[in-house]
């Protein structure tokens, strides 16, 4: 049993998304729920992952498993991007300086 245990979190440990994002880092597969911009946006992310705030700024609302249960995050994206509701992405959950990166198929 104490082999599986141990198997089981070494994989866990260097689990790497793409080749080079890795879980340890804070990266992790979600989904795009929503995409827009405004107050209803902006309210809902932390204030320092918020670079350059304007009224157009955008935002992604973005759904991803941690453990077993799911969770949500805002963050900014920029205006030139090409994501989209359902778009699968990677999204760095310990720094949201980083940006999101669509998924590879």
């Amino acid at each position: 049993m104490a082999i599986v245990i141990a198997v089981y979190l070494t994989g866990c440990s260097s689990l790497k998304y793409e080749d080079k994002y890795a879980w340890n880092d804070g990266w992790r597969v979600g989904q795009i729920e929503a995409i827009g911009t405004g107050i209803e946006y902006s309210t809902k992310i932390k204030q320092a992952c918020i670079t350059l705030p304007t009224s157009s700024s955008m935002f992604a609302k973005v759904k991803f498993k941690s453990s077993s249960r799911s969770e949500w995050r805002v963050v900014q994206i920029s205006n030139q991007s090409n994501l989209k509701q359902n778009d699968s992405v990677l999204i760095n959950i310990f720094d949201c300086k980083k940006t999101v990166i669509p998924k590879s198929s």
